[in-house]
């Protein structure tokens, strides 16, 4: 039985912390999440275990670089859980009348997807979507973006797939908007610049024999 404490860096609901609790009566864990939805619903699910929990808001890069203990186990599951989907109102969806927003601190002061379409230069819409989204013809795709922008600003799904509709055409898949949509989001929240900080940091937090899952699809 692994006791010591563990950094669960996006503690959605709190199915891993739960297990990594009930696994080891000696074991801790730092829950980290920038959703408060998220942390409310999970700290509901880890109250029965007390002060073994402590649930903190933030990204996991900010939570990792403040750890002042040796940690047993780090965890991160990458990417957006099925409850931010799922809200529309989050705007992670491109499911129809979803606003254009992406963040994954609901509410934050950061730019949302529909700024980043509305504001960012051309060659760098270019890069987000050739970057993040494999879009090998992502120099077209944002110069439709910022023709469309020049007559009407993107604030919805309904928007942002008009556009997606006319350059794919009738043989647009559902790979295809999530494709660009994940690159959208991964844009508004800096992704793989917050998780390049989080594993340095995490990589020397780690007592001497402690493990670090990193969880991707």
């Amino acid at each position: 039985e692994r006791g010591g404490v563990y950094f669960d860096g996006t503690l959605g609901a709190g199915g891993h912390s739960e297990a990594i609790l009930d696994a080891g009566a000696a074991a801790g864990v730092i829950g980290v999440d920038q959703d408060a939805e998220a942390l409310e619903v999970a700290g509901r699910r880890l109250a029965r275990f007390g002060e073994r929990v402590k649930l903190v808001h933030a990204n996991f890069a900010d939570a990792a670089e403040s750890v002042s203990e040796p940690l047993a186990g780090a965890l991160l599951d990458l990417g957006v859980s099925s409850h931010q989907i799922d809200e529309a109102s989050r705007g992670f969806t491109f499911r129809a009348g979803a606003p254009l927003d992406m963040r994954m601190s609901a509410g934050s002061g950061a730019a949302t997807a529909a700024d980043l379409l509305n504001e960012l230069p051309e060659d760098e819409l270019a890069n987000v979507f050739y970057r993040y989204g494999e879009e090998r013809r992502s120099r077209r795709l944002a110069a439709s973006v910022v023709r469309r922008r020049a007559e009407h600003a993107f604030r919805t799904s309904d928007d942002f797939n008009e556009i997606l509709d006319r350059f794919y055409g009738p043989r647009i898949t559902v790979q295809d908007r999530a494709r660009i949509y994940q690159a959208l989001r991964i844009a508004v929240n800096d992704e793989l610049g917050v998780l390049e900080r989080a594993l340095d940091a995490l990589r020397e937090a780690l007592a001497g024999e402690g493990v670090f899952v990193v969880l991707s699809y």
